[in-house]
């Protein structure tokens, strides 16, 4: 459930997309939907992990326990 509230929230901001594929035996006739990620979601994964190696590369290799 809970991945299934984020794509669509994904969806909503535009940074995904979604298709309804075939059904299949296997799904009992049911469809699949596929996702693509949309060029603003590279664009915020890009930005994304910048912004969290810049947080990793501050820190002093290896972690020292501070216990």
């Amino acid at each position: 459930g809970a991945v299934h509230a984020t794509l669509e929230r994904l969806e909503n901001k535009k940074l995904a997309t979604s298709r309804l594929g075939e059904g299949g035996e296997e799904r009992g006739g049911r469809s699949r939907r596929y996702y693509s990620v949309r060029p603003a979601g590279i664009v915020a994964l890009n930005e994304s992990k910048a912004a969290l190696d810049s947080i990793w590369d501050r820190l002093k290799w290896p972690l020292k326990s501070g216990v």
